[in-house]
């Protein structure tokens, strides 16, 4: 078996993988090497074994969310049906497969369960990060193991194709993404641009800059041009891919604590006001689980914060009382972003103080081992998903 491009962005080597490990499996059970894709994307792959065929539709959820899941097989048995008469070939079968990071014995009981009840014929597979994988095909279910997904040798920063998400084009998604969301949650825009001058403009990003990231973002499969303009699909992939940038590049930043020990929150706050005059560009925004709280949003009563700097760090520092905390435990943290738009430029105001996006805070506290992944997950299903639903 190949191994998976090591040049590929996150999403595209699970797709990748994906598709490997279902080809090798597939032609281990007497079925012909894939022949290419349908014009009209009715499949990712397909098979063929005398007079039948096997349309494979292929998804990479990576993290397991049954809301999602049950969508997503819901939706691909209703276009599978929807679709038989058309397509008129004498033997037709769907197989669905899913790659997800852990395996997930809920996932097997819920595809088992969609299966018997919409269509007893399905087909499917569940492949793990480790290589463990659950196969239901032509009505027999067994247990089996491929290769594991080595997802360390991934590298986002290709030179071939530069960085997708370099601070810029981090903004420029932001920008097509973040737009007609409640002004409490998004500072930026309220129309997202419909073309690459439009987009140019608002941003204030060249315009071959703009055109490459959107070149890389269609090859990616996240960007789609339309008559309308661009939209923006596979969102959850995309964020994923997106903290995967945040949390292996590299940002400049410091733990830090009051200079006067444990100082009241009220009381950092309190400087924050004081030193943002409404009126002009802040020179520090919040993010992190504080944010979210200002915001309404916190999930738990961790209240640790990001300080984004607009200038030095030194100075947000001097001029915050605040010294260097080098532990693990550090109650803030400092940060200067070498393009500085991607916050500065979407920020809101919540009790007073500049606040980061919900998006920016949603990677803000992703990785954070502080009950980060429910605060984020918090935040998707709030707010950040029902949005994209919206989006046309």
């Amino acid at each position: 078996m190949n191994s998976v491009n090591n040049l590929a962005s996150p999403l595209e080597a699970k797709k990748q993988y994906l598709l490997s490990c279902v080809s090798e499996i597939l032609q281990a059970r007497g079925m012909e090497k894939p022949e290419g894709y349908l014009a009209d994307n009715q499949a990712d792959l397909i098979f063929r074994r005398g007079a039948e065929m096997m349309l494979v539709e292929m998804k990479t959820p990576s993290l397991y969310r049954e809301p999602d899941f049950r969508a997503a097989i819901g939706d691909a048995i209703l276009r599978y049906q929807h679709d038989a008469l058309r397509l008129q070939h004498p033997r037709r079968d769907l197989l669905l497969a899913f790659y997800i990071q852990r395996m997930s014995r809920k996932s097997i009981e819920v595809l088992r369960q969609y299966a018997a009840e919409y269509l007893p014929e399905l087909n499917w597979i569940i492949l793990s990060q480790d290589g463990s994988a659950q196969l239901r095909l032509e009505n027999q279910e067994e247990s089996i193991r491929v290769h594991p997904f080595e997802d360390g040798s991934l590298q986002l920063h290709d030179p071939s194709r530069g960085s997708l998400f370099s601070p810029k084009n981090q903004w420029l998604f932001k920008l097509l993404l973040l737009p007609g969301l409640d002004s409490k949650y998004w500072g930026g825009p309220a129309i997202a641009p419909s073309s690459v001058n439009a987009l140019a403009a608002a941003s204030g990003v060249s315009q071959p800059v703009v055109s490459s990231f959107l070149g890389n973002g269609e090859r990616a499969g996240f960007i789609k041009r339309s008559a309308n303009g661009f939209r923006i699909q596979h969102h959850r992939e995309l964020l994923e891919d997106w903290g995967y940038a945040l949390k292996h590049g590299r940002s400049k930043g410091i733990g830090a604590r009051s200079l006067y020990g444990d100082e009241p929150e009220a009381s950092i706050l309190k400087k924050l006001k004081s030193s943002n005059d409404a009126s002009s560009p802040p020179s520090v925004v919040i993010g992190g689980h504080l944010a979210c709280h200002l915001m309404g949003l916190g999930r738990s009563s961790v209240r640790s914060a990001r300080l984004y700097a607009a200038g030095p760090i030194a100075e947000v520092l001097r001029a915050m009382d605040l010294v260097v905390d080098e532990s693990e435990s550090a109650p803030l943290r400092v940060v200067s972003l070498p393009a500085s738009e991607v916050v500065f430029r979407g920020f809101v105001r919540a009790e007073g103080v500049p606040v980061a996006d919900i998006l920016q805070c949603y990677f803000d506290v992703r990785f954070s081992y502080a009950r980060g992944l429910e605060q984020s997950e918090y935040l998707y299903e709030r707010i950040l998903k029902p949005h994209f639903e919206r989006i046309p």
